[in-house]
C-alpha cells in the first residue's frame, strides 16, 4: 500500500482575517504606468491613524510605504505624493448638484516580498483594482531588515519616521564597499563617519584575526580624529607638522612608507613639480639608472663626472659647475673626507680658470698641461679617499642620486641645464619638507587603526601626502593579494574633507599632477575591491569631487546639502534615491541623513545619534556667547555645539 504524504493544514480565524483586512485595506489600484501607479483611497480611510487590537498604526501618507496584493504576490511601493479629484454629479434624490471628492496616492514601486523576505526590484506590475494595504508592524520590520540571520551588524541610528525602530547594517555589506558621506558644514557628517567606524571597531574587537588581517587608515585634514577615544583607543596617530624645525621632529611624528613609493617616476614628478617634456624624463632616467641604484658607485660617479667636465670643457660644463657639484656632494660625504673636498673647492676657485675657448688651465701652466693632466695631478688625488655617509636615509640617497645624475648628464652634454636647473634648485626645499613628515621604513605600524593628521602641514604638501600614503598602502595590499585565490586581508582608506584631494578642478596645480592624482584614486575605487581595498570619503562639496569617483561608491550617507551644484552631483551619481527624498535633502535636520546603497534594500532616512563626549570628532562649532563670557584669567575651556 502506497504511503501517503501528510496533509499540512493551517487553521485560519476567518473573522480575525476579515477584520484585519477591513482595517488595513485602504484602497485599490486606479491606474498603472510602468513603475508609477495611482491608488484611489477609500473614503473612510482618510484618517492619520488606524487602530487594530489596541495597537495604533500610521495610515498612508506622503513618504510612507504600502503593499499591493496581486494574487499570491505582494508588491511594495513608496508614496511620493497625493492629489484629489473633484467630480460634479446630479443627485436625483435631492434634486441638486453635488461634488464627489476622490483622494489619489502617487506611488512608485520598488520591491516585493518573497519567501517572507523583502527584495528590491519589481518582478510583476499590479493590475487595476488590486487591493492596497497599510504596512503592518511585521511588514515594516521585514522591510527594514537589511541583514541575513547570523550576520555581524552595527547600529546606525533610529529610523526618522519611527524613532522606536533601530536600523542595523551588515558589517560585510557596508564595509566591504566604497562609502560616501556628504553634507554641508554643521550637518553632522563628521559625527556620522566617527559613529559608523566607532560601532565597527566595537563590533569586531573580539574577532581573532582582525588586527593582522585588516588596516584602517584615516587621512585627517583638520585633526578631528586624533584625540585618544575617537574611533578607537587602540590606534596609532601621526600628527604631521611642517612648521617645526626638522631637528625637533621625532620619528613617531613621521609617517613611514616604503622606499619604492618615492622611486615612482610619477610620484617624484608630482613632488618636485617636474615639467612634462624635459624634467619628468630626466627624473625617469635617474630612477632607471642601475649604476646609481647601488650606493657603492656614488664615489665613482663623482670622479667620472668631474673628469668629464675638466677634460671635455665647454659645452660639457664650467668652473661654476665643478664648484657647485662639489658643494652639493660635500653635504653627503663622510666626515673623514669632507676637509679634502673643502680644500679642493678652495684650490679650484683659486687656481682653475677657463679661457675663451672653454678649455681649462691650472694657474699659468695651460701650455704644459691639458685637461687630463689637470684632472690627474690636481683634482683626482684629493678624491682618492672619497666616501659617503653610511647613515644616509632613503630620501637622502634619492636626492643624491638626482644630483649625481644631473651633473653627469651636464658633463656629457646630455641635457640642457637651463631646462632642468629649476627642478634642481627647488628639490632641496621639497625634500627638506618631505623629511619632516615622511620616514622610509620597510614595516608598517603594528596598530591596524592609523590616523594621519595633516592639520599642521602646509597646503602644498597637504595635497601630495594623501596621494603618497594611499598609493603606498594600495601597492602593499595589491602585492599581498595579487596571486591569491582568496583575499585574506582588507585595507580601508578613510578620507575626511575629501574634496581637498579628489577635486576635478584646481587652479594651483599642473595638469600632470591633477591627472595622476585622479587616476590613482579612480584606480583604487574601480579596481580596489578585487584586492580587498575600500574607500570611504566624506565631503561638504560633492560637486568638487570627480564624478567618476562619486558614481563608483556603493553606499551613501547624505546629510543636508543646500548648493544646487552639490545636489545635482548627488542626483547624477546616486540611483537609489527617489525624487521625494532628493527634494527633502536641503531641509534635513542636524544628524539626519538618507542612507542608501547596496547595504540597504531601500533608501531610508535615519537619525544618527551624537557620540558621547570624548568620542566626538573635533568638528564642533564654537558657542560665541560662552567664549565671550570667559574670564581671561580662567582656563580657556570651550563649550561647543554639535557639528
Amino acid at each position: 500500500m502506497a504511503k501517503t504524504e501528510p496533509i499540512i493544514t493551517r487553521m485560519i480565524d476567518i473573522d480575525e482575517h476579515l477584520k484585519r483586512e477591513s482595517i488595513f485595506r485602504i484602497g485599490t489600484v486606479h491606474s498603472v504606468s510602468g513603475r508609477k501607479i495611482k491608488v484611489e483611497v477609500f473614503k473612510n480611510k482618510n484618517h492619520p491613524y488606524l487602530v487594530y487590537d489596541g495597537q495604533i498604526t500610521k495610515n498612508v501618507a506622503t513618504g510612507s510605504y504600502l503593499k499591493i496584493k496581486k494574487g499570491l504576490t505582494t508588491i511594495i511601493g513608496k508614496i511620493e505624493g497625493e492629489e484629489i479629484d473633484e467630480d460634479t454629479y446630479f443627485n436625483d434624490k435631492y434634486g441638486k448638484e453635488e461634488v464627489k471628492i476622490r483622494r489619489f496616492l502617487n506611488v512608485s514601486l520598488f520591491g516585493h516580498y518573497e519567501s517572507g523576505r523583502f527584495y528590491q526590484g519589481v518582478k510583476e506590475l499590479p493590475l487595476i483594482d488590486n487591493e492596497c494595504y497599510v504596512l503592518e508592524e511585521d511588514d515594516f520590520v521585514k522591510l527594514h531588515n537589511f541583514f541575513e540571520a547570523g550576520d555581524l551588524t552595527i547600529d546606525l541610528g533610529k529610523l526618522s519616521e519611527d524613532p522606536s525602530h533601530t536600523i542595523k547594517a551588515s558589517v560585510n555589506k557596508l564595509f566591504a564597499s566604497h562609502i560616501g558621506i556628504f553634507g554641508n558644514t554643521g550637518s553632522g557628517k563628521s559625527n556620522t563617519l566617527a559613529r559608523i567606524y566607532t560601532e565597527l571597531f566595537k563590533a569586531i574587537s573580539s574577532l581573532a584575526g582582525v588586527k593582522n588581517n585588516s588596516r584602517f587608515v584615516v587621512v585627517d585634514f583638520n585633526g578631528e580624529y586624533t584625540t585618544p577615544q575617537v574611533l578607537s583607543e587602540e590606534k596609532k596617530v601621526f600628527i604631521l607638522n611642517t612648521r617645526k624645525k626638522i631637528e625637533n621632529i621625532t620619528e613617531d611624528e613621521r609617517y613611514a612608507i616604503d622606499a619604492k613609493v618615492l622611486e615612482d617616476a610619477e610620484i617624484l614628478s608630482v613632488l618636485l613639480h617636474a615639467t612634462e617634456k624635459t624634467q619628468k624624463p630626466f627624473l625617469a632616467s635617474t630612477l632607471d639608472s642601475q649604476f646609481l641604484g647601488d650606493s657603492n658607485n656614488y664615489a665613482q660617479s663623482v670622479k667620472t663626472t668631474l673628469r668629464n667636465i675638466v677634460e671635455r670643457a665647454q659645452p660639457s660644463g664650467s668652473k661654476d659647475d665643478i664648484i657647485n657639484f662639489l658643494e652639493v656632494i660635500k653635504d653627503y660625504t663622510d666626515s673623514s673626507c669632507s676637509q679634502s673636498i673643502t680644500d679642493l673647492i678652495g684650490d679650484i676657485g683659486t687656481h682653475l680658470t677657463q679661457i675663451a675657448s672653454g678649455s681649462f688651465k691650472w694657474d699659468t701652466t695651460y701650455n704644459k698641461e691639458n685637461g687630463l693632466d689637470i684632472w690627474a695631478q690636481h683634482i683626482e688625488p684629493k678624491l682618492n679617499n672619497l666616501a659617503f655617509q653610511d647613515d644616509l636615509d632613503a630620501i637622502d640617497k634619492l636626492q643624491l642620486r638626482i644630483y649625481l645624475h644631473y651633473y653627469y648628464r651636464i658633463s656629457v652634454s646630455g641635457i640642457n641645464a637651463d631646462y632642468v636647473e629649476p627642478l634642481i634648485n627647488r628639490m632641496g626645499g621639497q625634500f627638506k619638507t618631505l623629511k619632516k613628515v615622511i620616514s622610509v621604513k620597510d614595516e608598517l605600524p603594528e596598530e591596524n587603526v592609523i590616523v594621519v593628521s595633516l592639520r599642521n602641514v602646509k597646503l602644498e604638501m597637504k595635497k601630495i601626502l594623501p596621494l603618497i600614503i594611499c598609493k603606498h598602502l594600495y601597492e602593499i595590499q595589491k602585492r599581498k593579494n595579487d596571486e591569491k585565490e582568496r583575499i585574506e586581508s582588507s585595507l580601508h582608506i578613510i578620507i575626511d574633507e575629501a574634496h581637498n584631494i579628489l577635486s576635478e578642478e584646481s587652479e594651483r596645480e599642473s595638469e600632470l599632477w591633477k591627472d595622476y592624482r585622479l587616476e590613482t584614486f579612480e584606480e583604487i575605487i574601480k579596481e580596489g575591491r578585487k584586492f580587498g581595498t575600500f574607500l570611504t570619503i566624506a565631503s561638504q562639496r560633492p560637486y568638487d569631487i570627480s564624478q567618476t569617483i562619486i558614481s563608483q561608491l556603493h553606499n551613501y550617507f547624505i546629510h543636508r546639502l543646500i548648493n544646487n551644484n552639490d545636489l545635482n552631483a548627488v542626483r547624477k551619481a546616486v540611483a537609489y534615491l527617489d525624487d521625494l527624498s532628493f527634494d527633502t535633502i536641503p531641509i534635513l535636520s542636524v544628524g539626519s541623513c538618507f542612507f542608501a546603497g547596496l547595504a540597504t534594500d531601500i533608501p531610508i532616512k535615519i537619525n544618527i545619534e551624537l557620540l558621547e563626549q570624548g568620542k566626538q570628532p573635533r568638528s564642533e562649532t564654537i558657542k560665541l556667547t560662552d567664549a565671550w563670557s570667559q574670564n581671561p584669567n580662567q582656563n580657556n575651556g570651550q563649550n561647543a555645539e554639535r557639528s
